[in-house]
Order: C-alpha cells, then structure tokens, then sequence
C-alpha cells in the first residue's frame, strides 16, 4: 500500500464492449469515484469497447489500449504473451494498491502480474466472479491455473449468488476469501409494480 490516504484501484478486464460483466463496471464506477478516498482506473487490456461511452463526463479514468496490432502479435500464443507483458507493465508502472480482476482471463493476467512484481510490491487482488465456472469443462487448463494458481494470490472473490461461491468452495476457497454482493437494482428506473395489469397482454387473454 502506498503511503497516500487515496487508494488507488484498478479494474482490469478486456474490454468494455456489451456483456454483463462489463456493465457491472460501467453502473458501479461512477460510484466507486464519488467516494474522496478512493481512485478508480479501469484497464480495458484488448480494446476500448462501446460501453466507454457511458463514462463520458465522469471523472473515471480509463486506460486505453493500442487499436493496431502488429501481424505478429495477432498469433494466438505470441498474443496471450504479449497481453501478459502489456498488462504486467501497466501495473508497474500505475501501483495500483488494490486491483479488482473480472472475467478468467483478466483474473489469470493479474495473478500472474502480481506474481512477477513479488510479495513486496504486488498490490492486493480482488476477483469478481458473475457466472458459474461452467468455463471449466471448455477450458480445464484454467481450471487448474485457477485452483492452483491463482486462488492463492487473491486476497477475496466477490460473488453475486450462493451457487458462484459455492462452485468456489469446491474449488478449496475459503469462507474467508468469498464475499458475497448480491446485484443491486437501480430503485429510481425500477419501481415495484403492485398491480397485475402491467403484465396482461393480449396474449394472455383466453377469450
């Protein structure tokens, strides 16, 4: 932790194109920048994405990433390292004190970046997890990178249902390491509708 009463945090995902992850970054950023002692950064590592857009006119600070890719990084495994590398850097150079990873892959490149800075210099990793680990049975490399790799660097695993944290505990997480944040609703868009005849359509109807 840096010696600064702000603390500096940085969300890493790919990218802020349309997805439910990534609206979760958009809705709650504003938020998490109103709060004087904190400091948000969002790194979208592949691209900028349409949903940036939504920032505009906040105060949230957005790193963007090069648009043109040489030939040779457009190879698959060249790629993955070249990302690893760009968001190793990153890091480094910014000294976020906490990093908030969502999405596998951006959890695996931040585990790895704190990794490489060390225990001394690493800053805390936190994870979102959204959806079930049903990534899993496509991908079983990550299954293993991720129980026996990075599940030890993260300081805490936010969820947002009991079935994600309980997929975590059958992965050998911790109580301790899982936290639990259900979905918010936006009260001044949704209100509670009491009476049925929002719902009828003609469809419906038996007559």
């Amino acid at each position: 932790m840096n010696d600064k009463k702000t603390i500096k945090i940085m969300q890493i995902i790919p990218s802020l194109d349309v997805g439910g992850a990534e609206m979760d970054v958009i809705l709650n950023a504003p938020l998490i920048q109103k709060n004087e002692t904190l400091e948000l950064t969002i790194f979208p590592y592949h691209h900028q994405g349409l949903l940036a857009e939504r920032l505009a006119g906040t105060n949230v600070r957005i790193l963007y990433s090069s648009e043109t890719i040489p030939f040779l990084l457009r190879l698959p495994l060249v790629k993955k390292f070249a990302t690893l590398w760009r968001v190793f850097v990153t890091i480094r150079n910014e000294r976020p004190d906490i990093i908030h990873a969502f999405l596998p892959v951006s959890y695996l490149y931040s585990a790895l970046s704190c990794f490489l800075m060390g225990k001394k210099h690493a800053p805390i990793l936190l994870m979102s997890r959204l959806s079930g680990n049903y990534y899993f049975k496509q991908r079983p490399a990550y299954k293993l990178l991720e129980k026996y790799f990075c599940h030890k660097i993260v300081r805490k695993i936010i969820v947002n249902s009991k079935i994600v944290g309980q997929d975590l505990w059958q992965e050998n997480i911790t109580e301790e390491k899982i936290l639990l944040i259900y979905n918010g609703i936006e009260t001044e868009k949704f209100g509670a509708n009491h009476s049925l005849e929002f719902f009828k359509t003609d469809f419906f109807k038996l007559t």
